[in-house]
């Protein structure tokens, strides 16, 4: 594996899990932060842990506290049924709702419609990007 994939899967596991669930970030960048503090009021925390009390056992510890929370973002990614919170919202939204199931299902396909609209065209944008031809300054 080359190292334009490699940034390439690292980039886009670095938008899942803190730009497509800002909420569930925050959750764990504040989770993260309280361990932080926690193993650095009580380093016993770390010891109990069978790590050397240090600034890699906070971050280590910081960092697990982060993952934690990411845990259904990581599920949800390896199985394919992950979406980003907002459409997760929408969804939710038309469930709750007193709408028929014929409704439902019509509202259900405008969503659909909506994102494969936007893909389609930051896909075409993308792609007449790469073919315009590229001049030496």
């Amino acid at each position: 594996m080359n190292s334009d994939v490699a940034s390439r899967w690292i980039d886009a596991g670095c938008r899942i899990l803190t730009f497509y669930y800002p909420i569930r970030s925050a959750v764990g960048y504040v989770l993260g932060a309280f361990l932080w503090f926690l193993t650095g009021a009580y380093p016993g925390i770390i010891t109990f842990l069978a790590m050397e009390p240090n600034s890699s056992a906070k971050a280590s510890v910081s960092i697990f506290g982060f993952i934690l929370c990411q845990i259904k973002t990581m599920f949800d990614a390896i199985t394919g049924k992950g979406i980003s919170e907002e459409l997760q919202r929408v969804v939710n939204l038309i469930d709750k709702s007193n709408l028929s199931d014929v409704q439902k299902r019509i509202k259900y396909n405008e969503m659909i419609d909506a994102e494969i609209g936007k893909l389609g065209k930051s896909t075409i944008s993308s792609k007449g990007e790469e073919q315009k031809p590229q001049t030496e300054e």
